[in-house]
């Protein structure tokens, strides 16, 4: 069993909370921990008491402005919380 910390978790305008993984480029590892990531959002999106949750990854700065865009077309607000250490 192994432990995942992503490394933001961004509340949403709506509501929704994104999990977003910030990466230069893609191992095998980060395909599966991708695939997992979606089921668990599909997971707890179907049973309904956690609110809605998304996630998406960067693949340079310059992308989370468009996935902020593409998930809520309305601003994040500015509740952030991160844990990279």
């Amino acid at each position: 069993v192994r432990k995942y910390w992503p490394d933001y978790l961004i509340r949403l305008a709506d509501g929704t909370m994104l999990v977003l993984e910030v990466k230069g480029r893609e191992r095998e590892e980060d395909r599966t921990k991708r695939r997992y990531m979606e089921e668990w959002c599909e997971a707890v999106n179907a049973h309904g008491g956690f609110g809605h949750w998304e996630c998406a990854v960067s693949w340079r700065p310059g992308d989370v402005h468009d996935i902020l865009a593409a998930k809520a077309p309305r601003t994040a607000t500015s509740e952030a919380y991160t844990d990279n250490g």
